[in-house]
């Protein structure tokens, strides 16, 4: 389709810059790389959901049981399997499961992301409205944080915009079967990723650009029966696997409490613009363009058959999700490509206004400004947050070099609660256990180490023990951590 027939995109902006849309384009193409890849194999685990990630693959390795997920020996199905299915060839191609190799299936998936919407939104808008989009996406802080971290976030975000990309392929290319069939798949994908919530992401927008707009194809796209027999066979079989092997029982557990709970069981929520704030950090300064003919560009971009599709697709699953008493920045990181799009669109417009107004000195400036800016997260990546992050991972190789001074078949336990990033570095279980369990150890003259955190020091006072290592801080700047010798 040629993007000059469209009536809501104006002529693009003059070839005599091909020099200044090349040089952001090499840019944008370099950055990403480095915004994307750059030290992550420099930064301990920051969290203790990317520790289980990293957990589950090691256990995975080790008992080789590739299905039922386990951490610290306990099964673990609060999340479906695709992300450690996909981190595992890594593993196994690099034979080692350091924070790196981990973290390449969600680097990956950020970088193809986004030269996949590149791609797109050149092919059906035009070529600045494209690199605009990119550009966003790659300077995006939510998003480049997720594109470097081992957790579920950017891989769902990857497979819910591939099946709104194929999508949307759909309806441009006269409902050609092969993208509605990509558009299942990568469906089916989401939802082994983050179960039914991901639909949220996908389904959802479709519909409500299908109604509203009343484009009975986008309708008619989601009654395609060959597709829904294909998102089942990807989707339900580990599921079904799960049920007969362990049961309805802790699947039931899992809808509960990370599903029902999150819609209405939250107390201490965010406020419910939430969002709207995720939205605004991660995409400043690019934001303030929408103060360039505020009312005229939304009329346009949501009326617009085409531009609509990519506006609903932010809007409708930032509403639902804001509306669930759950609410976390994580979250939302699946609308973020989709309003690179929305935003770089109305950026380019921008530009093409400056162009046209003649004032190309200030085009070359603000073209030359945004070459330097890209450098700003790439340095915050590589030089600020080893520094600024330091106390969330600095005690773990203390603690653990401590441990494998011990005699090899002393067992080492935490104290109430568990620490996942220690788990992970020790590359064994390190198991839970409470005041009664330590008493019958004592009982029984065992020998043992303890990790405790300092909020439970004074539950321990008057037993007989030797502290080996007192660190402070401990994965929170306020937080101390000993590791105790039992007897002492």
């Amino acid at each position: 389709m040629n993007p000059t027939d469209k009536p809501y995109i104006e002529k693009d902006l003059s070839f005599s810059q091909d020099r200044i849309y090349h040089v952001l384009l090499y840019a944008t193409f370099i950055g990403s790389i480095l915004i994307y890849f750059w030290s992550i194999w420099a930064i301990p685990t920051l969290s203790h959901n990317e520790a289980r990630r990293m957990i589950v693959v090691q256990e995975m390795l080790t008992r080789h049981n590739w299905l039922i997920p386990t951490i610290n020996n306990e099964i673990y199905i609060e999340k479906p399997p695709l992300f450690y299915w996909l981190a595992i060839p890594f593993v196994l191609l690099f034979r080692s499961t350091a924070e790196w190799v981990i973290r390449l299936p969600s680097a990956l998936s950020a970088f193809a992301l986004t030269w996949l919407l590149f791609f797109h939104v050149r092919r059906y808008f035009d070529r600045w409205s494209a690199l605009f989009s990119a550009l966003l996406l790659t300077t995006s802080f939510y998003f480049s944080e997720s594109a470097r971290v081992a957790e579920l976030p950017m891989v769902l975000t990857a497979c819910c915009c591939c099946a709104l990309l194929f999508y949307f392929d759909c309806l441009q290319n006269n409902e050609k079967k092969r993208y509605l069939y990509l558009a299942y798949i990568f469906m089916g994908l989401a939802f082994l990723t983050k179960g039914p919530v991901s639909l949220i992401f996908i389904l959802c927008p479709i519909l409500v650009f299908g109604f509203f707009p009343k484009n009975r194809h986008a309708i008619k796209g989601l009654i395609f029966l060959p597709g829904w027999t294909v998102f089942i066979l990807i989707a339900f079989p580990w599921y079904l696997y799960v049920i007969f092997s362990l049961g309805k029982g802790p699947l039931e557990g899992v809808i509960q409490r990370d599903i029902f709970h999150k819609i209405v069981g939250t107390s201490d929520s965010a406020p419910f613009y939430q969002y709207i704030l995720v939205l605004i950090g991660s995409f400043s300064p690019w934001v303030l363009v929408l103060f360039h003919r505020t009312k005229s560009q939304f009329k346009r971009l949501f009326t617009e058959r085409d531009t609509a599709y990519f506006a609903f697709s932010f809007t409708v699953p930032m509403i639902i999700m804001s509306l669930f008493s759950a609410r976390e920045s994580n979250y939302i990181v699946p609308v973020l490509p989709v309003t690179a799009v929305f935003i770089g669109i109305w950026v380019k417009d921008y530009f093409n206004h400056i162009y046209k107004a003649g004032r190309h000195k200030l085009f070359r400036r603000l073209a030359w400004g945004i070459v330097l800016f890209m450098a700003f997260p790439f340095l915050y990546y590589a030089m600020v947050q080893p520094r600024i992050k330091k106390y969330k991972f600095e005690a773990f190789q203390p603690i653990i070099s401590k441990i494998h001074e011990a005699p090899q078949d002393t067992p080492v336990y935490s104290y109430k609660q568990l620490y996942y990033q220690l788990i992970y570095y020790y590359g064994q279980p390190i198991p839970n256990i409470d005041m009664q369990k330590i008493n019958n150890m004592i009982s029984a003259r065992k020998s043992f180490l303890l990790i405790v955190q300092d909020r439970y020091w004074g539950q321990l006072n008057g037993l007989d023990f030797r502290v080996l290592i007192e660190y402070r801080p401990f994965i929170n700047k306020h937080r101390s951590v000993r590791m105790l010798a039992f007897p002492g």
